[in-house]
């Protein structure tokens, strides 16, 4: 017990001299967070490799096209904390978020939808109004589809040009 102590506090100490830039891109915090959500993904079936890329910077803070996740320790989320290990906790948090998506989203069927939406179409059938409203709506939604420029673009189909300063690839 006597030595729990002095590691803990020691490694308290030692943990006020890191930034938090040198935890959460270190390779240490990549391979904890990798394990973690192969043990997740396990859990539920799922076998394959977590392919885990820390980024510098990001479209947002987490995404993942279901093949590989990118987290953005520095984001919009984790700003909102001074204290590391709410910042840590709220990495984890983004981190479950997008093991969640791996594990429940259809990314194939979503691809399907995107390109449909992306050559001005509705993914499949369209529902019957029951309403004036309804009708305007969808007429509305039917317009906007014909001009490309009101065409919704999905944070995952954009071009993500970050560099990784950490990757742990499958």
């Amino acid at each position: 017990m006597k030595y729990e102590h002095q590691l803990r506090k020691l490694s308290s100490e030692e943990r006020k001299n890191l930034s938090s830039e040198e935890i959460f891109h270190s390779a240490e915090f990549s391979s904890y967070l990798q394990k973690m959500g192969e043990t997740l993904l396990r859990h539920c079936g799922i076998t394959k490799r977590l392919s885990l890329t820390i980024l510098p910077t990001g479209i947002a803070p987490g995404w993942t096209d279901g093949k590989k996740e990118y987290l953005v320790p520095e984001n919009t989320i984790t700003e909102a904390y001074n204290d590391i290990y709410a910042k840590f906790t709220a990495l984890l948090g983004i981190h479950f978020h997008e093991i969640a998506h791996i594990i429940y989203c259809d990314f194939a069927e979503e691809q399907k939808a995107i390109d449909k939406i992306k050559a001005g179409e509705f993914y499949g059938e369209l529902p019957v109004p029951k309403t004036q409203a309804e009708v305007d709506a969808l007429t509305e939604m039917k317009d906007a589809l014909q001009n490309s420029a009101y065409r919704p673009t999905p944070l995952m189909t954009r071009t993500m040009k970050a560099k990784s300063s950490t990757s742990l690839a499958a």
